[in-house]
């Protein structure tokens, strides 16, 4: 047996070609926007959809420089921030994991709040308590 009932093959299908359908209008109103030439310009301070960004179009550095400065300016993060050792590596670990990182439909699986304060930082704490000792 591979693990897998009738029910959770169909229910990955299905999952599988809602995610294609998603790609495909995504790529299909990215070559929309680029041919509209005459539409107006306007400066939005918000970010677009995450399904958006990895539906559409090759991610540039630009593109990532920019997310960075909104997240940077919207919660109110030093800016020296970027420049943490510890910082760098988690951005690097999470960008190296790739597409482990993401759910069906391009959700990003990172750790929320309650996790993080309940499970991750204890363990940090217990892990640095016996590096002191």
């Amino acid at each position: 047996r591979c693990g897998w009932s009738f029910g959770g093959a169909r229910l990955w299908r299905k999952q599988k070609a809602a995610s294609i359908a998603a790609r495909q209008a995504g790529r299909t109103a990215g070559l929309a926007a680029a041919s509209d030439t005459a539409s107006t310009a306007s400066t939005s301070a918000s970010a677009p959809p995450l399904n958006a960004l990895f539906a559409s179009s090759r991610i540039t550095s630009e593109m990532v420089q920019k997310q960075w400065a909104r997240v940077l300016v919207k919660k109110a993060l030093p800016l020296d921030l970027l420049d943490d050792p510890d910082f760098r590596t988690a951005v690097a670990l999470t960008a190296k994991a790739g597409s482990l990182n993401l759910l069906p439909g391009g959700v990003l699986q990172l750790c929320r709040r309650k996790k993080l304060t309940t499970k991750v930082l204890p363990e940090l704490d217990k892990e640095l308590d016996t590096t002191i000792q």
